[in-house]
């Protein structure tokens, strides 16, 4: 497997390395979202396919990335396969949610339509830092991750099409909100990324990757907000995130 040189330093970090960028050949149209009564009386099923922020073709999905923070959401019985990027959970009793990399997801048994609307908009929100920009040839975490840094992210209209997706009319203070979320979890572990790429040791870092940590219960509480209508964290659930991903993706790669 290639990856990208990880020797870069900037500020006492050292940019930790990713695998090789996704082929965007290939990809299906994206699905308009569709929400629709269920045989069931009261109940609605939702689908759809997510579009790329920069085109009218799916997104894509880094699998692996997009797992761990699925399984990290506000789902019961959440399961994951990374080989073949696809998840499904449970939420309350009987409501399935199933998602895919090509960012097709499937609503059964929703309460009512604002309950899979918003169930929509988490799916969204948990696979955002593992969104790739098939214009910036980064993932949102990398981004968020330079953005917080300082460091040149090129195309800065290019970036600006990110945050409002995939609704389009995102929360204005998006980009602010993931750059103060993701300096405030490096400030919790003391920025700690830097050691773990050194020495490959650090207790802490290894209970954010096995999902035991005080930064994983902020990401699923901040899920589990958006489910329940709090709109104004998808920011902090962005930057939140990327900071998870950044450190599963040192863990992976040490």
């Amino acid at each position: 497997m290639d990856y990208q040189d990880g020797s870069e330093n900037m500020d006492g970090w050292k940019m930790v390395r990713v695998q090789e960028r996704p082929d965007p050949v290939g990809r299906e149209p994206a699905m308009a979202k569709e929400v629709t009564p269920c045989s069931e009386y009261t109940r609605f099923t939702s689908e759809g396919r997510m579009m790329d922020p920069h085109s009218s073709l799916s997104v894509i999905l880094d699998s692996y990335l997009t797992g761990h923070l699925f399984r990290s959401g506000p789902f019961q019985k959440a399961k994951w396969s990374d080989r073949l990027g696809y998840g499904m959970g449970l939420i309350g009793e009987d409501t399935r949610i199933h998602l895919h990399t090509t960012g097709k997801y499937v609503i059964r048994r929703a309460l009512d339509r604002d309950h899979a609307n918003l169930i929509q908009l988490v799916l969204s929100q948990l696979s955002r830092p593992a969104l790739y920009s098939t214009r910036n040839g980064s993932f949102m975490w990398e981004i968020i991750r330079d953005l917080s840094l300082g460091k040149d992210v090129g195309d800065l209209k290019s970036i600006d099409q990110l945050f409002p997706w995939p609704g389009g009319e995102g929360c204005e203070n998006d980009m602010e909100e993931a750059i103060a979320s993701f300096n405030e979890a490096d400030e919790l572990f003391s920025s700690t990324v830097e050691r773990i790429l050194e020495d490959g040791s650090d207790l802490e870092l290894e209970n954010i990757s096995n999902g035991s940590s005080q930064l994983v219960d902020e990401f699923g509480n901040g899920s589990q907000k958006l489910l329940d209508g709090d709109l104004y964290l998808t920011g902090k659930v962005l930057g939140w995130g990327s900071y998870i991903l950044l450190v599963l993706t040192a863990i992976k790669n040490r």
